[in-house]
């Protein structure tokens, strides 16, 4: 396009930009108008502010998310970590009266003379 440039006309009431027709050499830009220019920058000010809101609301939202699950994974580690415990002392303490029961089978079997054979296992 010779001698002609393409403006963008910013609709303030209606929250829209478009493109708006070619400006000769000879026609006048609106936007060399000091108020013009104001109340563009006021509303694209206004438009990245809504956005920035929007996106900082969003990010908020999953921040609480990744702490609810921070704080469910933490609880299950932990209610693992004290099943674990608690196998190990149960386990514990059946070897104990494993090894004590075979202790009296052991003494009954020599009382009673009673040979003891083992048995094949299962």
């Amino acid at each position: 396009m010779k001698g002609g440039l393409v403006y963008l006309g910013v609709d303030l009431l209606g929250n829209r930009a478009h493109t708006s027709g070619v400006m000769t050499d000879n026609s006048s830009n609106p936007l060399q108008d000091d108020d013009q220019m104001t109340k563009l920058f006021a509303y694209l000010d206004q438009r990245f502010g809504d956005l920035e809101d929007g996106f900082n609301q969003r990010f908020d939202r999953v921040e609480r998310r990744l702490d609810t699950l921070e704080g469910v994974i933490d609880t299950l580690a932990a209610d693992v970590s004290t099943l674990k415990d608690e196998t190990l002392v149960r386990n514990h303490q059946l070897d104990r009266r494993l090894t004590q029961h075979e202790n009296w089978i052991t003494q009954l079997a020599d009382h009673s003379h009673t040979t003891l054979e083992p048995q094949p296992e299962r």
